[in-house]
């Protein structure tokens, strides 16, 4: 027989509990982090406007995706329909390797680490 991960592969229905806790998880969200993705598949790729304006955000990948063209939806890391207030950043690279550098930055090496064991 078959052995199927716990997660969503493309073309899949989310689970249920994805919906039911996105709102609540979303309004305590005090930073977004979206990794290694194209930001193409829907419900995904609109999430980044799903938390606050003011919440920061950051993009870790190997290319730059989910740009808005105009002021709204999407990324803005240059700044351009920013206005006062500039929330986006932008690491292009390995996932794996700009984690690492994240981690030693803000003196999480030890914790990361420890998750990795």
């Amino acid at each position: 027989s078959l052995v199927k991960p716990d997660i969503t592969f493309f073309g899949e229905g989310l689970p249920s509990r994805f919906f039911d806790l996105l709102e609540q998880d979303f309004a305590k969200c005090d930073l977004l982090i979206v990794m290694g993705t194209s930001l193409l598949v829907q419900p995904f790729a609109s999430l980044v406007n799903d938390v606050s304006s003011s919440v920061p955000r950051l993009l870790i990948n190997r290319v730059r995706v989910g740009e808005a063209k105009v002021r709204g939806p999407g990324f803005d890391f240059d700044g351009r329909h920013a206005g006062q207030l500039h929330r986006d950043a932008l690491i292009l690279g390995d996932c794996d390797q700009a984690c690492a550098l994240l981690a030693e930055r803000l003196g999480w090496e030890e914790e990361l680490r420890g998750l990795r064991e």
